[in-house]
């Protein structure tokens, strides 16, 4: 737009780029604007492009008949995504595909403001004392005809014997080291603790990635049903029975008539596989009678609420799931308020026990990306750490002081974090009776 004197006045100021300067974007934006004209074969204008640029750079400013160029060159490049990271990696996979989904935030009132030691000072202190060190190593294990191969991070109690086992498969998309905090305190209540790792759906398959859902929807086509996974559990279990009694070996270490079961999203389905669940694939039941309790974080449901009789009745063993109140799925088609199913629909007569995660959303167990969260993950972490541990002690350790806290009334939590319901059969266990 021109004045009487013939000289252009600014029509709007291109505002602060977090990655450019204002005048590098006032040139990106110019260049936008006059190429595709020379390239269309329409009339240039009088002024040199040289020129125009120049002027552009200088004053910073964009005229009325360049503001719609320039409005689709800031809306293109926002689409393609990775040019200029607005967003974090963790926030475009929430909108990438077409697929808008809620952004992982509670309200200003649900939201928890404490910090981690806050929490740590609220949850029961015996289920955070440790008994044990722990070492950390990693192992491979092979099928005798090699079909089977899978990697193993393993914590084990130093000094301890007897020992439990926790085998644990991590969610679609993460990877075991995301887990230490849960397996780091498993140890050292003195429970063996193998975390399962499948390079084939964990975090390096997306990280870095230009569509990155595309990516997991691709391997999430794959593994869907959880089967994989749960063989790849069974496959653990029966190596560790080899290993029992082996002198040199974690064998010699544990005790495998008390094996738990534990993962997050596809993991937690394997695990209930294990545990008795009906495989959503329609195929041959996975339940396996070493299993002697199940933890399920954030696990994947394929059925309606009317169905999970059916699904879920055959689970007979102490179960524990963890579910957030914004813990919808990013790859998946569970929602959060699906994630109980499992918990309402047990028919056996079992201890079972749910935990809500108040604002918590599908990214809190392995951790979000963005460092501004990581406060909230903390927080919701020691939840999950500490009833997770509890529930541990009291059904593969045989503790009654942590049974106590778990059964009867005298567990204490934030109550802007998380609630715990409980349905809880005495007569099941020793440790259950008051």
């Amino acid at each position: 737009m021109k004045t009487g004197d013939g000289s252009r006045r600014p029509w709007v100021r291109i505002p602060p780029h977090p990655f450019l300067s204002r005048r590098i974007a006032a040139g990106i934006a110019a260049v936008a604007w006059k190429t595709p004209r020379h390239f269309l074969g329409a009339r240039p204008n009088a002024a040199p492009l040289r020129y125009c640029l120049c002027e552009e750079m200088k004053g910073y400013s964009l005229t009325r008949r360049r503001c719609t160029a320039v409005g689709f060159v800031v809306f293109l490049l926002l689409a393609l995504g990775g040019l200029f990271p607005l967003q974090g990696q963790e926030e475009r996979l929430f909108r990438r595909q077409g697929r808008i989904f809620p952004r992982a935030q509670a309200s200003r009132s649900s939201v928890p403001r404490a910090r981690g030691p806050a929490l740590a000072r609220e949850l029961p202190a015996a289920s955070q004392a440790p008994r044990f060190s722990y070492s950390i190593s990693h192992l491979t294990w092979t099928s005798p005809d090699e079909s089977i191969r899978v990697t193993v991070r393993l914590f084990t109690p130093d000094g301890a014997a007897d020992c439990p086992v926790v085998i644990f498969s991590h969610g679609l998309g993460s990877s075991p080291e995301q887990f230490d905090y849960l397996a780091s305190a498993w140890a050292q209540q003195g429970i063996v603790t193998v975390m399962l790792h499948h390079p084939d759906s964990d975090k390096s398959q997306w990280i870095g990635r230009l569509r990155p859902v595309a990516e997991l929807k691709g391997i999430y086509q794959r593994v869907w049903s959880g089967r994989d996974r749960a063989l790849l559990m069974r496959f653990a279990i029966d190596r560790l029975c080899e290993m029992a009694g082996q002198e040199g070996t974690v064998g010699e270490q544990i005790d495998t008539s008390r094996i738990g079961v534990a993962g997050n999203d596809l993991g937690a389905l394997a695990a209930m596989l294990l545990a008795g669940q009906l495989p959503p694939d329609n195929g041959v039941s996975l339940a396996d009678p070493r299993v002697t309790a199940v933890a399920a974080f954030s696990p994947t449901v394929f059925c309606a609420p009317d169905r999970g009789a059916v699904v879920y009745g055959g689970i007979d063993v102490p179960f524990i799931s963890f579910a957030g109140t914004e813990d919808n799925g990013i790859v998946g088609d569970t929602k959060a308020s699906e994630r109980r199913i499992p918990f309402d629909s047990i028919q056996q007569d079992v201890c079972r026990y749910h935990v809500t995660l108040l604002g918590g959303d599908h990214m809190v167990y392995a951790g979000h990306i963005r460092a501004a969260k990581r406060d909230l993950d903390a927080m919701y972490q020691g939840v999950l750490r500490d009833l997770s541990t509890l529930f541990w002690k009291t059904f593969l350790l045989a503790d009654t002081y942590a049974s106590v806290q778990l059964n009867h009334g005298t567990l204490i939590l934030p109550a802007s974090v998380a609630t715990l319901e409980r349905k809880v059969v005495v007569s099941e266990h020793p440790s259950t009776a008051p």
